[in-house]
């Protein structure tokens, strides 16, 4: 989690099953998937989307910038597309780091196919 300037509370993880913030059902298609979400300082929710296959994939690391964009960093198998395009397919777990701007539209993501054995974000 993260919270930008105005107090917003911007959240990374991983949905499995269905969820709904108010705002419209999000469903999983399995293994697991990126979850990316903002609410206002008052708890109201103000965007959600979820990224994924059938394989896992998952959000461990949130940041915001001064801008109020939201970077969110992870593990993936399979395919994930941000909304730009899908990732390379990855057989093993790799990394991720996509950038969404205030209002959750996907700006560029960045994938480091197999590095999973070697680093794991944060």
């Amino acid at each position: 989690m993260a919270t930008n300037a105005q107090g917003d509370l911007l959240v990374g993880g991983r949905l499995e099953g269905s969820l709904d913030f108010g705002i419209g059902l999000l469903t999983g298609l399995g293994g697991g998937d990126v979850l990316a979400a903002k609410f206002s300082a008052g708890g109201t929710p103000m965007w959600s989307k979820s990224f994924g296959d059938a394989q896992l994939q998952v959000a461990t690391a949130t940041a915001i910038d001064g801008a109020g964009n939201l970077f969110v960093a992870g593990v993936y198998k399979g395919v994930v597309d941000f909304g730009l395009g899908a990732l390379p397919n990855a057989a093993v777990l790799s990394l991720f780091v996509v950038k969404f701007d205030p209002t959750g539209a996907p700006l560029w993501n960045k994938a480091f196919p197999g590095a999973f054995s070697v680093l794991f974000s944060r």
